[in-house]
């Protein structure tokens, strides 16, 4: 995970990256792209932004294959997010007690 800073402010706006999901939904391991964002931040592209970032040091630096993410099927903005990072719908399923969607982007 990185930080994210507001790039004309330089304030600190929450993080972002990647992290191994040892316990991931659909049974594999696979490196989730996840970001938590102050709220007075939303709205701006930020989440977007950090994602997309993200994916592309996974695939490119890390050499990844597949990168997932998930959210409750009810968070409409993560979502959109996940949508307008490249990844696509994939399912729902139940992961930790919770039921969840997931979406995925797999390496070019």
């Amino acid at each position: 995970m990185w930080a994210v800073e507001h790039g004309a402010t330089g304030a600190f706006v929450g993080f972002a990256g990647l992290l191994r999901q040892e316990d991931r939904p659909e049974g594999e391991h696979e490196t989730e792209v996840g970001w938590r964002l102050d709220r007075s931040f939303w709205g701006q592209g930020l989440a977007t932004e950090g994602a997309r970032a993200s994916q592309r040091h996974g695939f490119e630096a890390l050499e990844l294959e597949r990168i997932i993410s998930i959210t409750v099927p009810e968070n409409a903005a993560s979502r959109r997010v996940m949508e307008k990072a490249g990844l696509t719908f994939r399912g729902e399923t139940s992961w930790r007690g919770y039921g969840v969607v997931w979406y995925a982007a797999d390496r070019e």
